[in-house]
């Protein structure tokens, strides 16, 4: 286990593809000579406490495929550099292209630019977070996206945009522990989800209708799940 900061000199190693240092008590902020990092794929620093910004370098990664870093104490908003995750033109075994950026102090509202930048995403996590506004129509542009987990940001108003609907590869989207109103049945969709509790397709609040989900316990908390029928 390490408990200190990467160093600057982390950017020297440019045949890196993959970093794995989840929990290690990392703190200080990531080093902005990562994006010299050209041919990392895959990037996992999960449970540390860098407790900084985003850097704008990560948008420097033009071959990563996975960026995991789960509760990491990272605040401030998501950099439009950040256009990441993106077909790559090496070889990378049981590549998917990921993003989990979940139990953070982020803040701001949802960047609009995600779902056409982002064309190759497919498991996006911001949940437990501290996101504001409401959720962009422009992410019905995603055109690979499996799973959408956007829970627990208490601070997200308005309804789900019924655009939303056109996102066909979607088969997990997580929208409890917000304050959305208005509808979701336009979702429901017998594809979505397994219809079980453990894996609810479909997460919302009780003050968001939906005609095809029944009640499902998720973290203690009053959610609906797709109840494919």
């Amino acid at each position: 286990m390490l408990s200190s900061s990467l160093p600057d000199t982390i950017g020297n190693l440019l045949e890196l593809d993959s970093i794995e240092l989840d929990g290690n008590g990392l703190t200080g902020e990531l080093p902005s000579s990562m994006g010299n990092l050209e041919k990392l794929m895959y990037f996992h620093a999960a449970d540390n406490s860098f407790g900084s910004t985003l850097p704008t370098a990560l948008g420097m990664l033009t071959a990563l495929q996975e960026l995991g870093l789960t509760s990491c104490g990272m605040t401030g908003g998501i950099p439009t550099e950040m256009v990441i995750l993106t077909d790559s033109a090496y070889d990378f075994p049981y590549s998917r292209s990921y993003l989990a950026l979940d139990d953070n102090e982020l803040s701001g509202p949802f960047p609009e630019w995600m779902g056409a930048k982002l064309q190759n995403l497919e498991y996006f996590y911001l949940g437990w977070n501290k996101f504001n506004g409401t959720l962009p129509v422009e992410w019905s542009e995603f055109p690979q996206i499996i799973n959408l987990q956007l829970q627990n940001n208490n601070l997200l108003t308005g309804t789900i945009p019924e655009e939303w609907a056109n996102i066909t590869t979607l088969t997990g989207l997580y929208l409890h522990g917000t304050n959305l109103t208005g509808g979701a049945s336009f979702l429901c969709r017998e594809d979505l989800g397994n219809n079980t509790c453990e894996d609810c397709g479909l997460t919302v609040d009780s003050a968001v209708e939906c005609e095809c989900c029944a009640c499902c316990g998720d973290h203690g908390e009053l959610s609906v799940f797709m109840n494919s029928r």
